[in-house]
């Protein structure tokens, strides 16, 4: 009869542990005010426009939307904003960023031309007349722009690229180079590349893939007589096509993001192709050892989403420090990798189901983007339809930062953002139009820290080449940080809604020694068991016991007195109770 119920035992905490440990996504309701279209879907962007902390969202559709988050609904303001555009053909990329360096974000509008909306107080006024782009690619199809100070003069410049179907005299598709003299344009590609670039790229992106404090250029190709994606390395503000030592090569790079996937410092890079009928196959993840490319998507478990996919996005989801993708599709399942492992074990694996963002939709555009401001990442698909998924979040610590140039731009857009905490460093790039697809990322810096409550050491390196560095920084904390200063407004995040239900979190580490967190979600005051069970189901040790308040607490635990084993800990309640697993390894 002992056997029987060590049986039963350990199928419950089997099957805890399958359907227990993962963060989860939960559609939120009505999308907090965010309506469908019907025309114009491509582009949309977050930023925080006006200042208040809250991360707004501009939509290129027709017309166009600008939703005002207001903490607990989004609501529409394009009207008292004055965006007025005439819609053109596709309303596709947008982008915030401080063009004017006046400390507040414009908005750069990719629709029949080369649109800037300068923001003043909320209000925006059409400045491309005074920019000297009113009359450049006026009715030609445009796609995403990416912005940076590619010649550190303190002004962000624009790449982009045109695809125009009625030519006859040049090249139907194009890139240009926009440099950024006071607020003046000028289309410098051929004097600066040496070359007229017959590239259409969906998604180009200002990338420091060298880690020189340079800004380079990644155009992918969607279409091109090149039948090849071009990564120009920048050489005192020259830019050079780079091939040895590369083998990115794709005539159909639909979308594609860099991210620091394996923690080296090094920006890696995913594509998505068109190759196979964009149905996932041949996607690429391309891992950066500083002057090789290799592709090793086949290698840790990247196959696509297995439909037309358009958007992606590189982001720490679940807050373990590690990046985790998402891959949205256009018709198809959305899916979600998780970044598992080290070294030579690390993994990606699907986690679509598990998380509850495994769902049928058509969608261009994906990306992680904190709208609530409580440090983990939610989710948010673009196109004629929305989808709006709130991560309910788990016990690991994490860190936003908010670059505040001086010298540099002051979006600090190419800043390097290092972050060591013990034996792990990360790194990100503040990026000015840099998600897959038709962007909707925003100029601020995320990292998931695991269980460290403390970052050992937070550096910034600044595009004109000024080094900040800040220690023992807390955790769980939105932070500005600025040029030549450090952290000079340090936010507290907004309080979490109390749980609804008990929840036993995974410990973390795990496997470990001596030491690990064991967390768990009280909704109400209760009286809580936290037991230590061996394989056998023999009580090893009672960790904790008592009243607890509602909320969330957090329990160190100290196995220095335990052998090499596998161990089981059960968290019980009135009407409750859980069980997950855990290593010690010596």
């Amino acid at each position: 009869m002992r056997n029987f119920y060590y049986v039963i035992f350990v199928v419950l905490i089997t099957f805890g542990m399958l359907v227990a440990q993962e963060v989860t996504f939960t559609a939120v309701p009505n999308n907090m005010g965010i309506q469908n279209v019907t025309t114009g879907r491509f582009g949309c962007a977050w930023g925080d426009y006006d200042g208040d902390g809250d991360l707004d969202l501009f939509i290129s559709a027709n017309p166009h939307a600008l939703y005002r988050n207001d903490g607990d609904t989004l609501i529409n303001v394009i009207e008292q904003a004055a965006i007025v555009d005439t819609i053109g053909g596709y309303p596709t990329g947008a982008v915030w960023c401080d063009i004017d360096n006046d400390y507040d974000l414009d908005l750069i509008s990719m629709n029949s031309g080369v649109k800037i909306f300068q923001n003043d107080g909320g209000v925006f006024s059409n400045i491309t007349s005074e920019s000297g782009l009113s009359e450049l690619d006026s009715g030609v199809q445009l796609w995403q722009c990416t912005v940076g100070d590619y010649d550190k003069d303190g002004d962000l410049d624009i790449a982009y690229s045109g695809y125009d179907q009625g030519v006859t005299t040049h090249p139907d598709v194009y890139a240009r180079l926009l440099n950024n003299d006071g607020g003046v344009f000028t289309n410098v590609a051929e004097d600066i590349l040496g070359w007229q670039i017959e590239v259409e790229a969906w998604n180009p992106f200002f990338v420091d893939y060298d880690s020189d404090n340079d800004l380079d250029l990644w155009l992918p190709a969607i279409r091109s007589p090149l039948e090849t994606s071009l990564l120009l390395r920048n050489e005192a503000s020259i830019f050079v096509l780079v091939s040895d030592g590369l083998e990115i090569e794709s005539n159909a790079a639909i979308a594609s993001s860099w991210g620091d996937y394996d923690n080296d410092g090094d920006m890696d890079l995913f594509i998505i192709t068109w190759t196979g009928g964009n149905t996932g196959e041949g996607d690429m993840l391309y891992r950066n050892d500083g002057d090789i490319f290799t592709d090793v998507a086949p290698d840790l478990g990247l196959a696509g989403p297995g439909g037309f996919s358009r958007g992606l996005c590189w982001g720490d989801y679940d807050n373990d420090g590690d990046l985790d993708l998402l891959i949205g599709a256009n018709g198809g399942t959305q899916v979600l990798y998780r970044n598992d492992g080290s070294g030579a074990d690390r993994e990606f694996v699907d986690v679509s189901e598990a998380t509850g963002v495994g769902v049928e939709g058509t969608y261009r555009t994906a990306t992680f983007v904190d709208y609530d401001n409580d440090g983990f990442l939610d989710i948010y698909f673009n196109e004629l339809e929305k989808l709006l998924m709130h991560n309910e979040g788990n016990s690991n610590h994490w860190l936003v930062i908010k670059p505040r140039g001086t010298v540099s731009n002051h979006d600090g857009i190419g800043a390097r953002v290092r972050l060591v905490t013990g034996d792990l460093s990360q790194v990100r790039q503040i990026e000015g139009g840099g998600n897959g697809g038709m962007t909707a990322g925003y100029p601020w810096a995320h990292f998931g820290l695991g269980s460290a409550a403390v970052v050992d050491s937070l550096i910034v390196t600044w595009p004109m080449g000024t080094v900040d560095v800040e220690t023992n920084v807390e955790a769980d904390r939105f932070i500005t940080f600025e040029e030549g200063t450090g952290i000079i407004v340090d936010v507290q995040t907004k309080p979490q809604q109390q749980p609804s239900n008990f929840v036993l979190q995974q410990n973390y580490p795990n496997p470990f020694n001596p030491s690990t967190t064991i967390s768990f979600h009280v909704p109400k005051k209760s009286d809580i068991r936290l037991i230590l069970y061996d394989i056998l189901g023999n009580v090893v040790q009672e960790i904790a016991a008592g009243e607890f308040a509602a909320g969330r607490h957090d329990i160190l635990f100290d196995a220095d007195h335990l052998a090499t084993g596998l161990y089981f800990y059960k968290l019980s309640t009135d009407g409750f109770a859980e069980v997950k697993k855990m290593a010690v390894v010596k």
